[in-house]
């Protein structure tokens, strides 16, 4: 039996692909050890693109609408310096932002953990005498309590011996660590250098990418490619924005509760709330843990298990009101596909992989979204058309 070409083709294209599939398998930790390498290697200009991206929108913002929004009629000088202005400004503000928040939230924490951990032994006595009271109804639990030693001086002790050990190979290593901070300082100043010339530049640099692949890639492929690129700028643009406004509307919320409910520590707890709400649900939960430990520690357990309580309600109302509305509106994500994403993103990257997965499911779901649209649209022309033929037929 003889193949003709195009078959032919198919199989050596198959062939090769399962040549090139088990070589993959078969070397998958060197390839995986090469590409960590060379994402290291680019980690400096990857860093440079993702702040470019961040600080983009409010120098976009402001270029459209602070400086000089008429921009065509502005006089020549203005005109040249809108863009050094609106990155300028954009800088400050990522900066004044950070700043802030670094002084009010570092100080003030590292004071509260020092706080929990001194409160910690009173509570677990407290905790013990309470326990003492089911004696009869849970023996074994209670027994356990009763053997369960908090060593505090132990534990200081062991963490003295730990520094004191590490701190040996640490100093003897001084010019490693110092190198070490050095390549640090050096990978930020290329990526803050970088991403302020692609923010200079972004406009020429956007027309030269679309050239070029256009120039190399298939005419329907090229405008599919730069359809998802333009597809996926939006989605990130949105989760950015929807994540800071979202931050704000959740500090806002707490801390006019806690002004009410007459919580101590209002400014810093809701401020520490709405700074780490920055990474999806889990961040808000784990401050607002912090939260209550501090309010335990400063008022008692019962207004910390009160703080709790507050809190678990204010999230309810903002998780199924205010977050589906803002984050939905932004990314065009429904919230059981942020749940989803935010679990799979954080089970394979961490934290990072919290804050990417949103945007790259909403990308995907919009895709997907889209397909299915044109699908439906062929599936009903088909059936029209045969529904035509019918009538034509009798």
């Amino acid at each position: 039996m003889r193949l003709d070409r195009k078959t032919v083709k198919t199989l050596m294209g198959l062939i090769s692909f399962a040549v090139v599939l088990a070589a993959a398998v078969h070397n998958l930790p060197a390839i995986r050890d090469g590409a960590f390498r060379l994402i290291g290697v680019l980690s400096p200009l990857l860093y440079g693109l993702a702040l470019a991206f961040v600080l983009n929108i409010p120098m976009s913002a402001l270029e459209r609408r602070v400086l000089w929004p008429r921009g065509k009629h502005a006089p020549g000088l203005m005109k040249a310096l809108k863009r050094p202005l609106a990155m300028l400004l954009a800088v400050l503000i990522a900066l004044a932002v950070v700043i802030t928040l670094s002084s009010i939230v570092l100080p003030r924490l590292i004071g509260a953990i020092t706080r929990i951990f001194t409160q910690l032994p009173g509570w677990v006595e407290m905790a013990k005498r309470r326990l003492q009271r089911f004696e009869s109804d849970m023996p074994a639990l209670v027994g356990w309590v009763d053997a369960f030693k908090f060593d505090w001086a132990g534990m200081q002790a062991d963490v003295v011996n730990f520094l004191k050990r590490g701190l040996g190979p640490t100093l003897g290593s001084v010019a490693s660590v110092a190198s070490s901070v050095f390549g640090t300082a050096t990978s930020g100043m290329i990526a803050f250098i970088f991403a302020l010339s692609v923010l200079a530049i972004k406009e020429q640099l956007a027309e030269q990418v679309k050239k070029t692949l256009r120039a190399f890639v298939k005419p329907a492929l090229a405008e599919r490619t730069l359809e998802i690129c333009g597809i996926a700028g939006r989605v990130f643009t949105g989760f950015v924005t929807g994540q800071l406004t979202e931050a704000l509307i959740l500090w806002g919320l707490c801390f006019l509760g806690m002004m009410i409910f007459r919580f101590p520590d209002a400014f810093f707890i809701s401020t520490l709330v709405g700074a780490a709400s920055i990474v999806p649900i889990f961040g808000a939960l784990v401050s607002a843990t912090i939260g209550a430990l501090l309010i335990a520690a400063a008022d008692g357990l019962g207004r910390g298990l009160a703080f709790a309580l507050f809190f678990v309600i204010l999230q309810q109302l903002e998780g199924n009101l205010i977050y589906p509305r803002v984050m939905g509106n932004r990314v065009g994500l429904p919230v059981i596909g942020v749940l989803a994403a935010i679990t799979v993103g954080g089970g394979l990257m961490g934290v990072l992989g919290m804050l990417l997965s949103i945007p790259i499911f909403a990308v995907g779901y919009a895709l997907l979204r889209e397909a299915v649209r044109l699908r439906t649209e062929e599936l009903a022309a088909q059936a029209a058309k045969v529904q035509v033929k019918g009538v034509e037929a009798q």
